[in-house]
C-alpha cells in the first residue's frame, strides 16, 4: 500500500468552526487582497449556523467588485473547507470595535508596496514605522514634497487610517 505523506489542513480544520480556523483559511486569500491594498478580518463567526461575518479593509472595503471578491473568491476558499458553511456576510468595523492592529499595518504595507515603484522611479524612499490602534501612520520619508503629498493622501485613502506622520 502506499500512503500519502501529506497532510490535508482543511479536513483538520473543518472539525471545528472557529475564528482562529477561519482566519486561517482566510490566509489563502490574503496574498491577492494584500496585493491589491486591501485585506479580510474575522469578525465573528457562529459554529452552530456556520455562518461567519467578515470586514473587507483597505481597499477592498470600498471596491465595487468586493462583493465579486466576496463569493467568487472568499467565500468559496472557505466552502471547500466547510462544505455546509451558512451565510458569509461583510461586515463594517471600526478601529474601536477590535479591528486588529496588525491587520491594518498589513493594509497599510500593502498601498506601500504597490507604490513603492513609483516613489522609487521619482527618486523618494519610505519606510513604515509604526501603526497604532487608532489608525495613526508614521513613516520616514526623503524625496520631493509634491511625492510626500501623494503618499501621504494615497495612505489616508486606506480604510481607518486617521492619520499620516512624517518624521525625520
Amino acid at each position: 500500500m502506499h500512503y500519502s505523506t501529506q497532510f490535508n489542513w482543511h479536513l483538520l480544520l473543518s472539525a471545528q468552526f472557529t475564528p482562529q480556523n477561519v482566519d486561517k483559511i482566510l490566509d489563502e486569500v490574503r496574498p491577492y487582497l494584500l496585493a491589491d491594498g486591501g485585506n479580510v478580518a474575522v469578525s465573528s463567526v457562529d459554529a452552530e449556523t456556520k455562518s461567519v461575518d467578515l470586514v473587507l479593509q483597505g481597499a477592498c472595503g470600498s471596491c465595487p467588485s468586493s462583493t465579486v471578491t466576496m463569493k467568487m473568491g472568499i467565500e468559496r476558499v472557505l466552502k471547500e473547507s466547510w462544505p455546509d458553511l451558512g451565510e458569509v456576510r461583510q461586515v463594517a468595523a471600526s478601529v474601536e470595535d477590535g479591528l486588529k492592529k496588525e491587520v491594518l499595518r498589513e493594509s497599510v504595507e500593502g498601498g506601500l508596496k504597490q507604490l513603492e515603484g513609483a516613489i522609487g522611479a521619482m527618486g523618494g524612499r519610505v519606510e513604515l514605522l509604526d501603526v497604532n490602534e487608532k489608525g495613526e501612520v508614521e513613516m520616514k520619508f526623503t524625496g520631493s514634497d509634491k511625492i510626500r503629498y501623494g503618499l501621504e493622501l494615497a495612505i489616508l485613502d486606506i480604510t481607518y487610517v486617521s492619520k499620516v506622520t512624517f518624521v525625520e
